[in-house]
């Protein structure tokens, strides 16, 4: 685990754009009020069994986490979700995510190999590990569903599944900005916008940027700094229509790129390289390798997802394609001598279309195929 980034400074500006004015009130208590009643819970409502429930109604193990929630404790990435979700762990190696919930997870990476525990953003699948930690400036809500899913989400989820649902764009405008500088020289940028286009369309657009300039190890054999996230960029666009009444339409789009030096394979202490008889001479995050770590990702998607009332039934239809490109360079033999190392490149492409038929209403018998 990294140390988490102390910030020595911090610029915040929060811009909020309403067409209504917003007020807190407070009312003496009327004759007859019982002053001592409980205060109620709020309701907490996910989308475990693919419809909107209250959390506590649905048979499943769920840690769902509100924006504002994320945000307290915080939680910037998918990674950072287990810190405050109990059971879920996540692995990285040579800048693969691998999550692993209540110890089912997979340590296999490469071109084509899936993970255990199943990442669905806004109903799509992300099947690539390598682009999996996203940054999570303009989500709604995620909710870690612990132990098989594979009734309603297939067989890769049979660790559990980890869903993150984005903001939908309002027709209100609003727009916050954020700007922190932080040790180890990293500076983050982070905005968020949405606004009405026409009476029954509305938009919203996301951004993260951020810079290390300083890593948090050193390569001694090259000079150059490691665990270093030199430039990460996220973008999200969305589109909310409704055309019709009981009809709603939702496009979105993606694209990140992430350059760093995180995917390092550090010695153990006390271990004794075989190739070189000596101990190793890694001190905290230092290495000495003669290949710099090195890992370059471009990933991005664009998704449209269909919701059609049908009196008693609702028709989801979810069309997806998503492309990623990633690079990376880490040396093996953990030394300096160039006995081993090892480049890989891999493209991905991904096309899913789902199509959903779910029962409305309470009643005891409810559906879904």
């Amino acid at each position: 685990m990294r140390p988490s980034l102390l910030g020595i400074s911090t610029f915040a500006l929060v811009a909020g754009l309403t067409s209504n004015a917003f007020a807190e009130t407070t009312s003496a208590p009327t004759a007859g009020t019982d002053q001592t009643a409980a205060p109620s819970l709020a309701e907490v409502v996910v989308t475990a069994q693919r419809r909107s429930e209250n959390l506590q109604a649905v048979p499943v193990t769920i840690s769902a986490m509100s924006a504002q929630q994320l945000a307290s404790a915080g939680v910037s990435n998918i990674q950072g979700l287990g810190l405050v979700t109990p059971g879920l762990v996540f692995q990285q190696d040579a800048g693969f995510l691998l999550p692993h919930l209540r110890g089912i997870g997979t340590p296999a990476i490469g071109p084509g190999l899936e993970n255990s525990v199943a990442l669905y953003v806004d109903g799509v699948y992300y099947a690539t590990s390598s682009a999996s930690n996203l940054n999570l400036n303009d989500i709604s809500q995620t909710e870690v569903l612990k132990g098989p899913q594979g009734t309603l989400f297939g067989r890769n989820a049979t660790g559990g599944l980890i869903q993150v649902l984005t903001k939908d764009p309002s027709f209100s405008p609003f727009a916050t900005l954020s700007a922190t500088y932080a040790n180890y020289d990293t500076s983050t940028l982070d905005a968020y916008g949405t606004t009405k286009i026409t009476d029954d369309l509305a938009g919203a657009l996301s951004l993260h940027v951020s810079h290390q300039g300083e890593g948090w190890g050193r390569n001694v054999e090259t000079g150059e700094d490691v665990y270093k996230d030199d430039f990460d960029l996220t973008a999200r666009s969305k589109l909310l229509w409704k055309p019709f009444e009981g009809t709603t339409v939702r496009l979105n789009f993606d694209y990140e790129q992430d350059n760093n030096s995180d995917g390092v394979i550090g010695a153990a202490p006390g271990f004794v390289r075989a190739l070189y008889g000596t101990a190793p001479t890694q001190t905290g995050y230092n290495v000495d390798e003669n290949v710099q770590p090195e890992m370059r990702l471009q990933a991005g998607g664009v998704s449209v997802r269909v919701d059609q009332s049908l009196g008693s039934l609702t028709l989801v239809d979810i069309t997806a394609y998503r492309q990623s490109s990633y690079y990376s360079a880490v040396d093996p033999d953990l030394g300096p001598a160039a006995y081993i190392g090892s480049f890989g490149q891999s493209i991905d492409k991904q096309v899913s279309e789902e199509l959903q038929l779910i029962s409305k209403g309470a009643g005891p018998f409810q559906w879904s195929t």
